[in-house]
């Protein structure tokens, strides 16, 4: 859940805003310089080319990111320890209580 709301967080970017007539409108393609993060270029080219639904399990969505990214946790726990077929059975209520616990974090950091 850690590394899902960390891989979140570092891959935030703002969008630059600008008046146009008497709205204000965010530009999809400039970024605001300073509000980069490390890996804010995952984020960017998620959306671009995958688009807003597509990038939600990547990195958009810390909910949605535990599909995808809690495969290699688990993954990895189930091959360091002795491998057991049952423990597949496990994966759905792994997912959803990870999925659960990291909207509660996520609701929690600001």
């Amino acid at each position: 859940m850690l590394v899902i709301i960390g891989f979140n967080r570092a891959t935030e970017f703002d969008f630059k805003q600008y008046k146009r007539g008497d709205k204000m409108t965010t530009s999809r393609t400039r970024i605001e310089e300073g509000s980069k993060m490390i890996f804010w270029f995952i984020r960017f080219y998620s959306l671009k080319y995958l688009g807003k639904f597509w990038s939600k399990p990547i990195c958009t969505c810390p909910t949605c990111m535990t599909s995808v990214h809690s495969t290699y946790v688990y993954a990895f726990f189930l091959f360091m320890v002795h491998f057991q077929i049952e423990w597949i059975v496990f994966y759905p209520i792994y997912i959803l209580a990870l999925a659960g616990l990291s909207s509660i974090v996520n609701s929690l950091v600001p």
